[in-house]
């Protein structure tokens, strides 16, 4: 389903979901909504917000990670 001005969150190249529903960033408002039912978007609870914050995390480390994993490559090439 589509919501005007709400595009899918992305994290770490895959859609995000939250206890299996899909989430949605809208930049205009700069918030994040979820989709309850299929059919409409609500805000998160403040469970949903920690279970996001956790994601945002992840992706930070796996990005950190995957950027000393590349440095350490081009220091053994020279």
């Amino acid at each position: 389903m589509t919501y005007p001005g709400y595009k899918r969150l992305m994290i770490l190249d895959t859609f995000a979901k939250i206890a299996g529903r899909q989430v949605y960033y809208h930049k205009g408002r700069d918030e994040y909504s979820i989709e309850r039912d299929h059919s409409y978007l609500v805000q998160l609870t403040a469970t949903e917000v920690v279970h996001l914050a956790g994601q945002f995390e992840l992706e930070v480390v796996h990005r950190d990670a995957q950027d000393r994993h590349d440095d350490d490559g081009k220091e053994a090439g020279r």
